[in-house]
């Protein structure tokens, strides 16, 4: 099936201050649960382990909700060996969205932070929780993420939340402003669906990466995303018909400063919490994964490249 195969969208992003070629997979929406096949863990590790990175980036929803956390040890094992396995060899971040924090019942989401799990992750070696305190920074990089809440994604109208995100965006200015202007600045935000919105992007100014999830592609079939191109979507997550942000690359000019918003399609693209017959439908979307190369270079441009399939 296609679920079982890679589809690599490839970046190159020249800049003109750093001192190093850099080179980072990333990819969110893993979703993973107790129905989840395990080959697709060892299919995206080959990938990453042939590629040889220096940074991996996951953009939110490393698990499909926290119920299985409890309830289902070997796979929760499984899932913490094998990052174990990928912060083993280069340093791995991961910024959560809203699925790490929601434990799925009947009558929809609630919040729960499984703090265990949290904890438990947070002590790999190699492995970078990027919350809104954290910033990461070494000789070649300058790396912080943004959580936004429960109450962010889950409204009353189901939409998400704008002014709760300016509010916490204006909590935040100080540490997101503090950036280098001889390293690659990049910020993991789950969530792209108001990093285009003008009150939005004086916080993010001075980032050259964006790079987020959430939006499982826009659910846009894969011979209708090689036709149709841009950042609108099918449905989102929330469910709005033809969403703006949905998927793709972004570059957005603030005040003079590049950034480039990276959109993942996601592992998966209907999570396992879906209608059964919605779930089953995901054999006919491959894994999406970014492969980005920042490039010392005299001048600022992006480049995105074919995408290519590997299985």
């Amino acid at each position: 099936m296609v679920d079982k195969h890679i589809k690599v969208t490839k970046l190159d992003l020249d800049l003109p201050n750093i001192d190093k070629d850099i080179k980072i997979k990333h990819f969110a929406d893993l979703h993973y649960c107790s129905s989840y096949d395990d080959a697709k863990l060892e299919i995206i590790k080959r990938n990453i382990d042939e590629a040889n990175p220096d940074y991996v980036c996951i953009s939110g929803d490393l698990i499909d909700s926290t119920n299985f956390l409890v309830t289902d040890r070997e796979k929760r094992n499984h899932l913490v060996n094998w990052l174990r396995e990928l912060a083993s060899v280069r340093p791995v971040f991961f910024s959560i969205g809203n699925h790490d924090i929601s434990y799925f019942t009947s009558n929809g989401f609630r919040v729960e932070w499984n703090e265990g799990f949290i904890r438990e992750i947070a002590d790999i070696p190699g492995l970078v929780i990027l919350n809104n305190k954290i910033v990461y920074e070494d000789d070649n990089i300058n790396i912080k993420g943004l959580i936004l809440p429960f109450k962010y994604y889950y409204t009353e109208n189901r939409k998400e939340d704008l002014k709760k995100m300016l509010r916490i965006l204006e909590e935040q200015k100080s540490r997101l402003s503090k950036l280098s202007s001889s390293k690659v600045n990049i910020l993991l935000c789950h969530s792209p669906i108001y990093l285009t919105n003008e009150e939005v992007t004086k916080y993010i100014e001075g980032f050259d990466l964006v790079l987020c999830g959430h939006m499982h592609n826009g659910c846009i079939p894969p011979f209708l995303d090689e036709i149709f191109k841009g950042n609108r979507g099918i449905i989102s997550p929330s469910k709005t018909l033809f969403p703006s942000n949905a998927r793709g690359i972004i570059e957005k000019d603030i005040n003079g400063h590049k950034t480039t918003i990276v959109i993942n399609s996601g592992i998966i693209k209907i999570q396992e919490c879906a209608p059964l017959f919605l779930e089953k439908l995901n054999c006919f979307f491959p894994i999406g994964i970014n492969d980005i190369n920042v490039n010392r270079s005299e001048n600022s441009k992006v480049l995105v490249k074919t995408s290519s399939y590997y299985t």
